[in-house]
């Protein structure tokens, strides 16, 4: 997955002590409709059945594993269902990411990674959109 803008500005400010960083305690795998860049703007189905999947910030439960450290790589641990069945089309749904939030309070909230669906596809009426085990990875290069 690819760094945001925000999110680079944050990870620099904590290693070079100009802020304090505490990372969140979910992760929110999304799914966006346009194509996100580095400025993080996603566009979200407005189906009332989507929601961002949680995914524990840890290493020890449900959250995250590190498969290796060259290149530095971290994978889910469980299924990640993105919303229920959904009860409208989605449309094309063109990139995933993970944010800060749930989306709830958009002034708190931050796309950190995305990507481009490879391939890209059409989510239709009633489809459950979910990621298994080890589908969603983080690399640093």
């Amino acid at each position: 997955m690819n760094v945001t803008n925000y999110h680079k500005a944050q990870v620099l400010n904590y290693v070079f002590g100009a802020t304090a960083y505490t990372p969140p305690s979910n992760w929110y795998l999304g799914v966006s409709t346009s194509l996100i860049d580095e400025d993080g703007i996603a566009t979200e189905p407005t189906d009332a059945a989507y929601a961002r999947a949680a995914i524990v910030n840890d290493k020890t439960s449900n959250g995250w594993t590190t498969i290796s450290t060259t290149p530095s790589k971290v994978t889910t641990r469980k299924k990640a269902d993105v919303g229920s069945i959904s009860t409208e089309a989605w449309g094309r749904i063109a990139s995933i990411f993970l944010a800060n939030t749930d989306g709830s309070v958009p002034a708190n909230d931050h796309i950190c990674y995305y990507a481009d669906a490879d391939p890209d596809f059409l989510l239709g009426i009633y489809t459950l959109l979910y990621y298994a085990i080890g589908d969603v990875s983080v690399t640093l290069a």
